[in-house]
This record gives C-alpha cells, structure tokens and sequence, in this order.
C-alpha cells in the first residue's frame, strides 16, 4: 500500500523550495536511495530521480515530492515498517499534509486543497480529502438541518401548551438552541476527522 498527496496552494510556492523545505522538515534524504526503498524503485527507469524535488525517510514515513507547477506539489508516500495497514499508512499520510500545510503557512501561504489517494496493489482504493473547519461547520449544520429548526419551534409551542408563561417557553427555545449550536461545536472540533475518505 502506498499514497498519493496532492497539494494546492493559494499562492506561488517559495523560490527556494528545496532549501526551505530541508529548513522545515529537519531532514532530507538522497532523492534515490528514497526512491529506491519505496515502490516506485520496482519500476525505476535511469534518471527518474531527476524528477524528485525533495526526499525524506525516516522510521515512521517516507516521501517523494514532485514539483507539479508554481501551486501545486505532488507527494508519494509510504510507511517503512507497516506498508499493509491501512490505518498506519492513513496517519502517516494525514502527518505528512499537515507538516505540508503548516510549511504552507509558515510561508504567508495556504492549502487550497489536500487530495489524497490511496492505492493498493496499483489499484486506487481511497480518497481522501482535507476539510477545513469551515466545511465542517457547514456539513454539521446541513446535517439533520430540519431537525434543528424543528426541535427549538417544537420546544416553545409544547411549552407554552403546559401553560409557561411566554417569557419561559422562549427561554427554552434559546436554551434548546444553545444545546444545538454546543453539539455543532462538538461536532466540529471532536466527532469530526480533518480527513474525510470515500472508496473509489
């Protein structure tokens, strides 16, 4: 199993990608050794590590980057030890674009999109793609959205029908939309993942 990030930023990368991104990483590493131990070294033709812009392996992940325009970079990416679980190779992926995302804003920069893909046995399997808090806010409000307008109406009628003064039934709409609007905060920052994946 391997995976495939694809990153696009708002605004042109740095000029001197590969030195900032040594600078970020802490580390680089030989662009063919790299890409020797990793699947890609099965299929290796005499110079394709001429197109490898970065390199870094470690013990918990190893990566190529391919500079695929002035917004966009292209990484493969595998785990050294846990190449068949899914999961492992899912974290390491997931660390792997947020190091890139904060390299992106460490540079006055942004990840407009995170695709990433994840292949088994040169099938594609998984994507997946990063959410922003934004999206999320927005996907937990659409969720069940009649739902949320019904239960704070419904609070107010059925407690102005058990006799509560005005006053009271509103009250507890508010404090029924409050409970609404804790569950979406919740929701946001807990339920939901940064990564969001679907089979192919």
């Amino acid at each position: 199993m391997w995976a495939e990030l694809s990153l696009e930023s708002a605004r042109d990368l740095p000029a001197e990608l590969v030195a900032e991104l040594t600078d970020h990483f802490k580390r680089s590493s030989a662009a063919l050794s790299t890409l020797m131990s990793t699947r890609l070294g099965q299929d290796y033709r005499l110079g394709d590590e001429d197109d490898v812009l970065f390199a870094c392996a470690d013990h918990t992940r190893r990566f190529l980057v391919y500079l695929e325009g002035p917004r966009q970079l292209r990484v493969h990416i595998e785990h050294p030890l846990n190449s068949n679980k899914l999961e492992t190779l899912k974290r390491t992926v997931e660390n792997v674009s947020d190091s890139f995302c904060a390299f992106l804003n460490a540079h006055y920069n942004e990840a407009k999109q995170a695709k990433i893909v994840i292949w088994v046995e040169d099938n594609d399997f998984l994507l997946g793609k990063r959410t922003t808090v934004g999206g999320r806010v927005r996907s937990s409000l659409l969720d069940n959205v009649w739902t949320k307008i019904y239960v704070p109406i419904a609070t107010f009628f059925i407690s102005a029908m058990m006799e509560y003064e005005v006053k009271r039934s509103a009250f507890n709409a508010l404090a029924s939309i409050g409970a609404l609007l804790l569950w979406t905060i919740w929701d946001v920052f807990v339920s939901r993942k940064a990564y969001e994946y679907e089979e192919i």
